[in-house]
Formats: structure tokens, C-alpha cells, sequence
């Protein structure tokens, strides 16, 4: 076989590229850091506790709904994502802006640090290594999709073949 050859086929596995499985589970690991640590900026103001975990729950579930989702081969999950995430930063900001950094060194650190996290999971979100584990898990579920749709055409004409047998 040439490499020319050898170029032009397509590698079948079970799973993704390991760099974008690494880069997804990066990306979800990323998120709920950025997520805990708004909870615990938010946690900071005089606001109840309850509502603080409760605002946090939700946004837990939601984010697990999403993530499954891109699991699953969706590009507009993807974007749900990136816009949640920028969505969060945005109702952060006026917490940020509102604050003397100087006051309080640890609260501060939280607040970049929760920064940062939030802007590596939009950057790493946008990333092609990103975008191709996500258009793995397509190509996995159409091949899925395609292959149940095989076996059920199949399972009709043996039913039939039987029935005028009888």
C-alpha cells in the first residue's frame, strides 16, 4: 500500500481522537470550576444560601443537559455552551466591577481566577481539536442511526417473508 493510499483512508475506531476527548473532558472540567466559582463569588454578596445553591443546582443541571448533548454530536450545543458561559460572565461582571480588589486579597484571586476559567472554556470551546470530537460523535450517531435503520429493514422482510410463508 502507498502512502498516497494509506492517506486517503479512513481510520474506523470506537472512540474519538485522544487529544479531543482530552480537550473535552478539559473543557467540562473547566466549566464546572468556572461554575462553582460564581456560586462562590455570588455566595460572597448578602444573598441566602438557598438561593445561592439553588441558582447553582440549576445551572449544574442545565450544563449537564448541554454537555450530554455535545456527547452526542451537536454543534448547536456547542454554542448553547459557549453563549451559557458568556452568559454567566456577563452577569458577573457587575459583581467584579463593583468590587475593591484591594479589600480582600482572596476574593479577588477567586474572582480572576474564575475569569480565566470562564475565557479558557470559550477559547478552548472555539478550538479545532474541539470541533472534531464533536463531529466524531456525529459521524457516530448518524453510522447509528444508519445501522438501526438496517436491522429494522431487515426485521420487516424476514416478518414478511414469514407471513406469506404460512
Amino acid at each position: 500500500m502507498t502512502k498516497k493510499n494509506m492517506d486517503r483512508e479512513e481510520v474506523i475506531s470506537w472512540f474519538p481522537p485522544l487529544a479531543s476527548t482530552l480537550c473535552f473532558l478539559l473543557v467540562t472540567l473547566l466549566t464546572m470550576i468556572f461554575f462553582g466559582s460564581s456560586m462562590g463569588n455570588w455566595g460572597m454578596l448578602n444573598i441566602a444560601p438557598e438561593l445561592v445553591w439553588g441558582v447553582g443546582a440549576i445551572l449544574m443541571v442545565i450544563f449537564c443537559v448541554i454537555n450530554f448533548r455535545i456527547t452526542r454530536g451537536s454543534f448547536r450545543c456547542k454554542r448553547l455552551l459557549q453563549l451559557y458561559v458568556l452568559t454567566v460572565i456577563i452577569v458577573s461582571l457587575p459583581l467584579w466591577l463593583t468590587y475593591d480588589p484591594f479589600a480582600d486579597k482572596v476574593r479577588s484571586l477567586l474572582q480572576v481566577f474564575t475569569l480565566v476559567c470562564g475565557l479558557l472554556v470559550l477559547k478552548l470551546t472555539s478550538s479545532k481539536t474541539y470541533l472534531a470530537f464533536i463531529q466524531f460523535q456525529y459521524d457516530a450517531q448518524q453510522s447509528l442511526k444508519a445501522a438501526k435503520l438496517e436491522v429494522e429493514q431487515e426485521m420487516q422482510k424476514i416478518l414478511k417473508s414469514k407471513q406469506q410463508g404460512k
